[in-house]
């Protein structure tokens, strides 16, 4: 009886595997080990945490700075129609950023094209969810046959699962930097990406502060970003090439002092500047 108990087991396992292909054995792990379902279910709180901003509109004061010198100051509009659609206003101009670098919308991330890790998770008992190394930090890298290709790390606050700050690298990066040099990085509170941008390789930083408008509704009031790749997503190509000189891409392209900086804040321009916005 125990032989053929065995022997129907073995049957029912065998075709279950073959009819079945979608069947897991074991949850999916990112390269730390660290559970790919974990990533998910943080993706989802970024979401919900945002699910009532459907659509924003505000002026803010506009600065660029070059080597730390500020070389424009202007007033512009921010559209935000979500998932995914933003356009800055000024001059008479929309220019509608291609790669989400001015607001970066978790939606984005929602896409077979975006696979998504945890590299670090904020200490129990920490009691600052401002410092970066408290902070979840996140990996998001598109496929390879996205074009361009995108590697994002994330830093998202534990309390209002916001996008607090984002690390963005453009065009081919070098995979081989190891994830423990990276998890070291993060417990420094160094700011990292998934891999070393190499030749091509474009790199951003954007900062955000945010207020709170409602339940699960939270407008911008102050976006900051550095890196020559935010100025093609902020300006038409021929101010670009004004403002950050046609021969210096070599020396802006990566994240430095004296990369190009844009700074936003709303309100700034006009006191009483009036931000509407919609929710569901």
């Amino acid at each position: 009886m125990t032989r053929i108990a065995a022997a129907l087991t073995l049957a029912l396992l065998i075709t279950t595997c073959i009819c079945s292909p979608t069947v897991v054995w074991g949850a999916s792990s990112d390269p730390a080990g660290v559970p790919h379902s974990r990533a998910q279910d943080i993706l989802l709180k970024m979401l919900q945490a945002q699910e009532n901003l459907t659509s924003f509109e505000g002026t803010a004061e506009a600065k660029v700075y070059i080597g730390g010198r500020n070389v424009l100051t202007t007033s512009v509009g921010l559209v935000i129609e979500r998932p995914n659609h933003v356009a800055v206003k000024w001059f008479g101009m929309t220019i509608r950023p291609r790669h989400g670098l001015i607001f970066v919308d978790p939606q984005i991330f929602v896409s077979n094209d975006y696979t998504l890790s945890v590299l670090s998770a904020p200490a129990e008992s920490s009691r600052d969810a401002s410092s970066r190394s408290e902070r979840w930090v996140i990996s998001a890298v598109s496929s390879g046959s996205s074009r361009p290709q995108l590697s994002w790390v994330l830093y998202v606050e534990p309390d209002t699962w916001l996008i607090r700050r984002a690390q963005v690298t453009m065009g081919a990066t070098d995979r081989t930097t190891g994830t423990a040099g990276v998890g070291a990085a993060v417990g420094a509170g160094v700011g990292v990406a998934t891999g070393t941008a190499s030749a091509g390789g474009e790199t951003a930083i954007i900062e955000a502060d945010y207020r709170q408008a409602g339940y699960r509704r939270w407008e911008p009031v102050r976006l900051s970003a550095q890196g020559r790749m935010v100025l093609e997503e902020f300006l038409p190509n021929f101010l670009v090439n004004i403002v950050a000189g046609r021969g210096s891409r070599s020396t802006s392209d990566a994240v430095s002092g004296s990369a190009p900086f844009v700074l936003l804040e709303f309100g700034a321009s006009r006191p009483g500047a009036p931000m509407r916005g919609q929710s569901k």
